[in-house]
């Protein structure tokens, strides 16, 4: 039997998954995943972050956002990882956005191809 490439479950939304550092994520976590060895490998301020992570690449969010920030954004639980903070070398705490689908993943996985990681979907 063929595995299709991309798993859609029958409400339509897409469940492709991320391998990465040998452990599987669904798209968002695949992000927070990335967006934290990036944090630990390179020691950004939040405007290096925010310009590797672009606001771009979410579309209506900015893809890392300071908690205080955060916060004040309506259903900032759902939008952002509230309870995986991020901390910067430069004081800042940011959240990573939890808002991923088929089309603006893409744009994330190709800065992620640039900046040297290795991934595959599953």
């Amino acid at each position: 039997q063929n595995q299709a490439k991309t798993p859609v479950k029958e409400d339509g939304r897409d469940k492709t998954r991320y391998m990465f550092e040998n452990k599987i994520y669904p798209k968002n976590r695949f992000v927070l995943a990335v967006i934290s060895k990036y944090v630990m490998d390179n020691a950004p301020t939040l405007d290096q972050l925010k310009s590797v992570f672009d606001k771009s690449l979410q579309g209506s969010l900015n893809v890392v956002e300071t908690i205080a920030n955060a916060k004040n954004i309506k259903d900032c639980g759902k939008r952002y990882f509230m309870q995986n903070p991020l901390q910067l070398n430069d004081g800042n705490i940011v959240v990573v956005c939890t808002q991923w689908g088929i089309f603006n993943i893409v744009k994330f996985e190709k800065v992620v191809t640039k900046l040297g990681y290795s991934f595959d979907k599953v």
